[in-house]
């Protein structure tokens, strides 16, 4: 018994140092994780792998301002023949390839941090690229598997993405037989479908057929081996087509077909004006036609002959740009038959053909 008032004392020392009976700030509650990345796509082209996808906007459970503060890129290669990795296989550190960190909005009025110029936002498209080689072809073709996911504070992951699944040594075949002609408006390319199933994909090229910049044609594949776009005439352009084999999220881009390049030049005459009118007045015979729309006219040339003759001859060495002209060098008693021709702003000023002819005798 003599013993117990040091043990009580012992006691009342650990107590009071450890705060006993006293509860602790508690922690914020946790919001829901992240929404899941539902429209991450894998574009293989040549070699490399491109990643697309959007930020998630929302969480989890559709809540909004989105809690993920950043996303994680995983991917790993196995060969063809082995079983494509679950989820959980996916997600560890080893197979972590990028961080992709994502900022606030700044407040109303606020200019973006300087440390934060470049990070996408909630809602914002989002890329990763990385180098590939492809490896041997057969069974054991390798394949590489991609998985995006967005994390919240804590490291709270949401549902991870569809996985998306490359190969690495298969790619379809350039398309052969590309044929590129053009009229006023536009160019023209044709090829031939090496294979059925196929998507395709028009590049401008440099003149020794490698692609530059973004598809011409879209991002969206073209389903039929043909494509038009606009053209200015004397500027050089050069195109190629590639390939495209389409599988659920993944699209694989084979190697581009050859070049064809041409400068388009402007031999395309405007229409012929119509509904020339010839009225004898005093003084002269007054022409009237109706305008041609053309965006490069220059104008018209008002062509004369005398009497039954076939030939005409221009009665101006320049292009008018008026719809009406008034032939002042007429002489009483003779016969003349006139024709309007339009012109265009090129540099071989092509003509139209003739407008319907108008005889008109002085009287």
């Amino acid at each position: 018994m003599r013993h117990r008032p040091a043990v009580l004392a012992v006691a009342l020392v650990v107590c009071a140092s450890a705060a006993c009976g006293k509860k602790g700030n508690p922690l914020p509650p946790l919001r829901p994780p992240p929404g899941r990345i539902a429209d991450a796509t894998a574009h293989r082209i040549d070699d490399r792998v491109e990643l697309r996808f959007t930020v998630p906007a929302a969480n989890a459970d559709g809540t909004t301002p989105s809690t993920v503060e950043r996303v994680e890129i995983y991917g790993m290669s196995a060969a063809a023949s082995v079983t494509a990795p679950t989820p959980a296989q996916m997600i560890a550190s080893k197979n972590l390839k990028r961080t992709i960190a994502v900022r606030r909005p700044p407040p109303e009025g606020k200019p973006v941090a300087p440390a934060d110029e470049g990070k996408p936002l909630p809602g914002d498209p989002a890329t990763y690229t990385e180098a590939v080689a492809s490896g041997a072809h057969g069974t054991d073709a390798p394949v590489r598997y991609y998985l995006v996911v967005g994390v919240a504070g804590r490291d709270r992951r949401g549902a991870p993405s569809a996985l998306l699944t490359v190969p690495l040594a298969t790619e379809p075949p350039a398309p052969p037989g590309l044929s590129l002609t053009y009229d006023e408006h536009a160019f023209k390319l044709t090829w031939t479908a090496a294979a059925t199933g196929l998507g395709f994909r028009v590049y401008d090229a440099d003149q020794a057929g490698h692609p530059t910049g973004a598809p011409a044609s879209g991002e969206t594949p073209l389903q039929s081996p043909e494509f038009s776009t606009a053209l200015t005439f004397g500027k050089p352009r050069c195109f190629v087509v590639r390939a495209l084999a389409v599988t659920g999220p993944t699209f694989i881009e084979g190697a581009p077909s050859d070049p064809a390049c041409e400068t388009p030049v402007d031999t395309f005459p405007p229409s012929p004006p119509t509904e020339l009118r010839a009225i004898p007045e005093e003084g002269g015979v007054t022409l009237s036609w109706n305008a041609v729309t053309a965006d490069d006219l220059a104008g018209y040339i008002v062509l004369r002959g005398e009497g039954g003759g076939d030939r005409l001859l221009p009665l101006m060495s320049a292009p008018i740009t008026a719809t009406t002209f008034k032939d002042t060098t007429v002489v009483r008693g003779a016969t003349y038959v006139y024709a309007v021709l339009a012109v265009d702003s090129s540099p071989r000023q092509n003509r139209s053909a003739e407008s319907n002819r108008e005889t008109v005798t002085i009287r």
